[in-house]
């Protein structure tokens, strides 16, 4: 599930949550930040965290990327066709037959 940060952002001093990525179990999120380099330069920042018993959110691994592997990632994301939960279907013709009281749905066969 994807959860984007709107108008109310969080913003640390060191960075800026643009997203949280939360998994179907809701036991597992990926934060999304953006969040200033060494030399000034903006990097993107993948914090994944795992839900413990007790515990809370605790974080398990981090992967930071420089602008130039930013890009890339993008590009790679954008060229994937999100898969249709369901084939597409067409519409069914039915046809209404009504004798007094009583309407009769016929479907087609085949």
């Amino acid at each position: 599930m994807f959860a984007p940060q709107s108008s109310n952002q969080r913003v640390r001093e060191a960075g800026q949550l643009l997203a949280e990525l939360v998994d179907a179990s809701g036991a597992s999120k990926v934060e999304v930040w953006r969040r200033p380099h060494g030399d000034g330069s903006p990097e993107i920042e993948l914090v994944q965290h795992l839900w413990g018993s007790g515990v809370g959110w605790y974080v398990q691994q981090r992967l930071a990327l420089d602008g130039l592997q930013a890009q890339g990632l993008c590009a790679a994301l954008g060229a994937i066709q999100p898969a249709s939960a369901q084939p597409p279907t067409r519409p069914i013709s039915v046809r209404t037959e009504s004798e007094d009281n009583v309407i009769r749905l016929v479907f087609p066969t085949g």
